[in-house]
């Protein structure tokens, strides 16, 4: 817990060290923000309600999504440049200390951008004063969803950024396309995909799944389980491709 809270700690100096390019960083977010909730106010200008959602329901999933892309950049964004580390020889630093080598990398890695986590909160806080009716257990589940999600999602891309153990790079930039471009709308308007973006890359769970729980569409022991059981088969696969990887990393310099 310790080793945990010096690594957020240090995470948030690095962010504020340099003054004008964090707040440069924070006025960009801002526009983005008003980009996005400008965008859907002018599309639901023009139809009432999109797949059954409303204006204030389009602005929880934002929140959410933020949200989820704020815990990847602060705390899991290490995942997807562990191919590089690999590649470099890097691994060596972690692996002579007796503590778990991906733990330590993850925690090096932290760099606390809470600027989208602030973002998605405050999104999140403006649906329910639009006049969206929700249940704050419900709102406090999608919240925890949204850090196991993110955390699925880093393990999804630390296995494919593993795959640098044979190939000489990680390949996890192919996994970053599927979370942009279908992470940011709702699953649901991708028709025959929707299978796929909740089973193989599971995109749902970036905010859909939220959303759909906080509205009552869905139970959130039926969509946490699902989560946990994507989590678990992942886990498995990244530990059995670590392990694997580990026998020949001697020939990158290890």
């Amino acid at each position: 817990m310790s080793l945990l809270m010096e690594s957020l700690r240090l995470g948030f100096r690095r962010v504020v060290e340099y003054r004008a390019s964090f707040l440069t960083g924070v006025v960009v977010l801002l526009f983005e923000a008003g980009a996005f909730l400008m965008f859907w106010k002018i599309i639901f200008h023009h139809f009432e309600t999109i797949g059954g959602w409303d204006f204030p329901t389009m602005v929880l999933f934002l929140g959410y999504d933020y949200l989820f892309f704020g815990l990847i950049l602060s705390i899991f964004d290490s995942a997807h440049y562990l191919g590089d580390v690999i590649r470099g020889g890097g691994l060596d630093m972690y692996l002579v200390r007796p503590r778990n080598t991906l733990l330590l990398h993850t925690l090096k890695g932290i760099w606390l951008y809470s600027n989208d986590i602030a973002v998605g909160l405050v999104f999140i806080l403006l649906a329910t004063k639009l006049g969206l009716s929700v249940s704050i257990p419900a709102v406090i589940g999608g919240v925890v969803l949204t850090f196991f999600s993110a955390y699925l999602f880093s393990i999804m891309l630390s296995t494919l950024s593993m795959l640098a153990f044979w190939l000489g790079k990680g390949i996890s930039e192919l996994l970053w396309p599927f979370i942009w471009g279908f992470g940011d709308y709702p699953t649901f308007i991708f028709g025959k995909l929707v299978p796929f973006l909740k089973f193989v890359v599971p995109v749902f769970f970036v905010a859909t799944g939220q959303v759909m729980i906080v509205r009552g569409a869905e139970s959130f022991i039926r969509a946490g389980s699902l989560l946990g059981a994507l989590i678990l088969a992942w886990y498995a696969i990244r530990y059995i491709v670590f392990s694997q990887g580990l026998k020949v990393y001697g020939g990158y310099g290890g």
